[in-house]
């Protein structure tokens, strides 16, 4: 029963190392990315829910059978306001950019959508932020 509830404190308390809490609170991060799915299979986009030991929970957002490899790896980490947040990279390795709030879930959908498009068709879409700059 303690080793449950100092689980449970390593998770909730912003003071803990933030590599600590991700890895402490994988349950988290598959439940927000399971709400994120729901956004993103309404938009039109397949999703593929992966999970890596070392990495925990990670998303596969792609358009569909004919273009599997256009899409991008979502991830769920522990931020230093004691939230979470949703995290995109092209393959997993380093931080990704920050796509929204855990608790924003519809934000962090129309983000990726916008994301996915620009690389699906290039020259329709505008622009978005990569890695190191920040969305408006």
């Amino acid at each position: 029963m303690t080793h449950v509830w100092t689980r449970r404190a390593a998770v909730m308390s912003a003071a803990v190392p933030l590599r600590v809490r991700t890895r402490f609170g994988r349950g988290t991060a598959a439940r927000n990315l399971r709400l994120l799915e729901r956004g993103l299979i309404y938009k039109g986009w397949h999703c593929l829910r992966l999970y890596a030991p070392a990495a925990g929970p990670l998303m596969w957002v792609y358009a569909g059978s004919g273009a599997r490899e256009v899409g991008t790896l979502v991830t769920v980490r522990a931020a230093a306001d004691g939230g979470w947040w949703f995290y995109r990279s092209p393959d997993g390795r380093g931080r990704g950019v920050r796509l929204a709030s855990c608790g924003d879930a519809a934000a962090a959908a129309e983000r990726l959508d916008v994301h996915l498009k620009s690389r699906l068709y290039p020259g329709t879409f505008p622009r978005v932020p990569g890695h190191g700059e920040t969305w408006s």
